[in-house]
Parts: C-alpha cells; structure tokens; sequence
C-alpha cells in the first residue's frame, strides 16, 4: 500500500484549519473502492454519517442476480431489491434517479430471467418477450421447434461469437465435435438459449450505466475528499 506523504498530510490540515472549514460542524467519513481508500470531511448539519454511507452502497451497487429455478431466483431477486429499497440515501435526484434506474433494470431483468429459467421445460414462453425483434424471433422458433432448425440455430450462434473471438477455430472445432454426439440437440437447446437468445435479450432491456458520474455526485457532498492509500499498480 502507498501512504499518503508528508507533504500531503500537512497541506490537507491546513486546509481543515483554514476560516472556510472552521465555519462548519465538519465530520470524517472514510471509504474506500477497489483501490484506494478515502476520508472524506462533510457538514455534520447537512447530512449524517449513516445517510451518506449508504448513499455510498448505492453508488457501489452491484447489480448481478440469478438462479438455476424459478424459488432461488426469485430469493435473489427479493435480496438486491429489498438492498436497494432500504437504503436511506442523499434526498437528492440524482441519488433518487440513480436508485429508480437500478430498480428499473432489476425488474426488466428478473422478467427475462424468469423466462430463461422456465424455457428449458417449456420453451414456448420464450414468445414472451421482444419476439419483434428479428433475431430473438429466430433463436425462438429453433428453441420451440427443435431438430435441423435448432441445429442450424447453433451453427449460427457459433459463428457469430467466432467474428470476435481471438481464438475462432477452438469454437467451431469444439461445435463439430458436438455435433457428433448423441445428445446434440440438447447441447445445442442449451447454448442457443444462453449465447443466442440470452445474449440478445439481455442486451434489448434497460441498462443502468455505472459511468462515474454518481460516484462524482457523492463526492460532491464532502467539503473536501481526501486520498489516504491506494494499492499499488
């Protein structure tokens, strides 16, 4: 770990000495991400530490859920909803946006997530969902279908990762060699279903863009932020 220096430390009290601090009820917080760690000095009359350490949760948030049937998705679905519901956040909008967006994508996500779990039993429920889009209507109509339709789906599927695959020959050596097995059609139901139209469908809902901006905001709530270590590059 790299210690903040000397010359830091001394700056940064005299800036917590200078009138414009003096005037304010000021407060430490300390938090950390993935490389460094901070102090942050805020108005203890605006806000408390326990508001803006969730405030901090929320800008943290990790939005990955899932589960292989229907009971332990819906626990993990609940888990990161009820997470984000309860945090006591900055009464700010763009806390309040932020928080609405992540909840939006949680819900469009449990939805396709839902169908994914049931498809494998019951593939006609895939017609759900954003059977507009053309390329979700053809990964629905093998996986519902089944036989050479199905097989040519993985055939297509195959060849769409190999246009951005550093490696494209292992893809499609590893699909001929699952074409030679008896239980191909199920190798196949398996993978259209995930990399075709998983992928797909995945990517057709609303996405909450973690791009900096909300951690700008949350620093923006502190009188001064200031870098105590970070981890070595």
């Amino acid at each position: 770990m790299r210690k903040l220096s000397e010359v830091f430390l001394m700056f940064a009290v005299m800036m917590l000495a200078c009138p414009g601090f003096g005037q304010k009820n000021l407060a430490v917080l300390e938090f950390a991400d993935e490389l460094c760690t901070y102090k942050g000095y805020y108005d203890a009359d605006k806000y408390s530490e326990a508001i803006l350490k969730d405030t901090y949760k929320l800008t943290q948030s990790q939005l990955f859920f899932d589960g292989d049937d229907e009971e332990s998705l819906q626990e993990s679905y609940e888990a990161i909803k009820q997470r984000l519901s309860a945090l006591k956040i900055v009464p700010n909008s763009s806390f309040s946006v932020a928080r609405d967006s992540m909840l939006r994508y949680v819900e469009e996500s449990y939805a396709i997530q839902k169908i994914r779990v049931k498809a494998t039993d019951n593939p006609e429920v895939l017609k759900r969902k954003f059977m507009d889009d053309k390329l979700v209507k053809s990964y629905v109509e093998a996986l519902v279908k089944g036989g050479d339709l199905l097989l040519a789906a993985y055939a297509d599927v195959v060849k769409r990762q190999m246009e951005n695959n550093g490696i494209p020959e292992s893809l499609w050596a590893k699909y001929e060699a699952n074409m030679q097995l008896d239980h191909r059609e199920e190798i196949a139901f398996d993978y259209v279903l995930t990399y075709g139209w998983w992928n797909r469908v995945n990517n057709l809902i609303y996405h909450f863009n973690f791009d900096g901006s909300l951690n700008n905001e949350f620093n923006g709530l502190f009188v001064r932020v200031v870098t105590i270590d970070c981890d070595e590059a």
